[in-house]
């Protein structure tokens, strides 16, 4: 089935609301829209799975607030001229929470299973490696099958976080969704589904010094308003998808804080072109999904239901961005 995206409606200004006073004892706790599904990288198909595995799974690379690659597990690489080829110089004396030691082999481990376990969410993110040939402990090479902007900015999301080879071939596909065993700053101590995810500071890892909690706890509180309640009571310090109608109240409420920042966040329409329920108006007719487009009032999306906190927009990315196009600006209804 081929999908098409057609329509964005709004980019998201307002993040995060936290509480100012003391947090508990060496602990943050966290409210998060959703449960995170399965903890495998793998197989994880989440947004609060990415930002849960963020903390338990370190990956090859990372990305900066302003849409830079950066070194993570990686601590450099380089393209070939055609584009075509990436080699990775890998961080020594990194290992994974059981112990095993990260290296190029543990790499190319990684990518493979990406790319062969039934299943695997990640495998589009990375079909266009070709061929892994390890060079050295700390260096591996990709062949590409053509080259591609975007494959190492894939590298900073769940198709580059590593996990352990022993603790992958010794634990059930359950019990390694459950407790998976990464090299990030946190390992996890307890994952109760639709309830909480507890992990706790590793002290192993080779930036452990820049992480001041010792405990993380991730709970799921699907419900905005019960999330906002118990910011209120203490019992979590931070939560995250505050609903833009409570802004004004916490904006008034001097023991919380609420972060914003322009995040690429979007709210979008897909057309099935090809699929066996496709409409074949829409499928067909480029013009039928321009006027459909043209028919959706943004701004008043943006001030009816998010109270005018957001950019209205028509690209993944806001105004502002690198990655903003200011050819495609939004047309009016």
């Amino acid at each position: 089935m081929k999908l098409m995206r057609s329509l964005l409606v709004a980019t998201a200004v307002s993040v995060l609301a936290s509480v100012s006073g003391a947090f508990a004892q060496g602990e943050l706790r966290i409210g998060l829209g959703d449960d995170p599904g399965s903890l495998d990288p793998a197989m994880n198909a989440s947004f609060v799975g990415r930002v849960s595995l963020q903390s338990v799974c370190d990956k090859l690379v990372d990305i900066d607030p302003k849409g830079n690659v950066i070194p993570m597990l990686a601590k450099s690489w380089a393209w070939s001229a055609d584009g075509k080829g990436l080699t990775f110089q890998l961080r020594e004396n990194v290992v994974y929470h059981d112990g095993e030691a990260f290296d190029a082999e543990s790499v190319r481990y990684n990518l493979d299973r990406f790319l062969t376990l039934q299943g695997s969410r990640r495998r589009p993110e990375l079909v266009l490696i070709d061929k892994m040939e390890v060079k050295s402990k700390y260096e591996i090479h990709l062949d590409l099958k053509e080259p591609s902007v975007s494959f190492l900015v894939n590298l900073t999301d769940r198709a580059g976080m590593m996990v352990s080879r022993k603790a992958v071939e010794s634990m059930s596909p359950a019990d390694f969704g459950a407790k998976p065993v990464c090299a990030g700053p946190y390992s996890v101590v307890e994952y109760k589904p639709q309830q909480a995810l507890t992990v706790t500071k590793f002290p192993r890892h080779w930036r452990t010094g820049e992480f001041h909690f010792d405990r993380l706890v991730f709970a799921a509180v699907p419900d905005s308003n019960i999330r906002l309640l118990n910011l209120r009571a203490g019992s979590l310090d931070l939560i995250e998808q505050v609903a833009p109608s409570s802004l004004p109240s916490i904006e008034r409420d001097p023991a919380l804080k609420i972060a914003v920042g322009e995040q690429p966040a979007f709210t979008v329409i897909f057309f099935n072109l090809t699929g066996p329920n496709a409409n074949p108006d829409f499928a067909k007719h480029a013009a039928v999904r321009e006027a459909f487009s043209m028919a959706i009032d943004r701004k008043a999306l943006n001030d009816v239901v998010f109270g005018g906190r957001y950019f209205a927009g028509n690209q993944p990315f806001p105004p502002g961005s690198f990655w903003y196009n200011e050819d495609f600006p939004v047309r009016p209804r």
